[in-house]
């Protein structure tokens, strides 16, 4: 993406994604912290723009996670 785009995120959906990422790193939480990062991805996921989705599917594809 060479452009700065902003997206309007519901703010129960921002403090839903906050809950879980607390969630996800509390030691006492009854789920694994894989499942807590499914909800987070599949809450945030619906935000972005389908022009941009190609770019994830580039990113896993190319293993790009492990060029830091």
């Amino acid at each position: 993406m060479t452009q700065s785009e902003y997206v309007t995120v519901f703010k129960e959906d921002l403090v839903d994604a906050v809950k879980l990422c607390h969630a996800g790193l509390a030691q006492d939480s009854p789920k694994m912290p894989k499942e807590y990062l499914n909800e987070l991805l599949n809450l945030l996921f619906g935000y972005m723009p389908v022009s941009d989705r190609a770019e994830i599917a580039t990113y896993l594809a190319e293993k790009k996670y492990y060029h830091r």
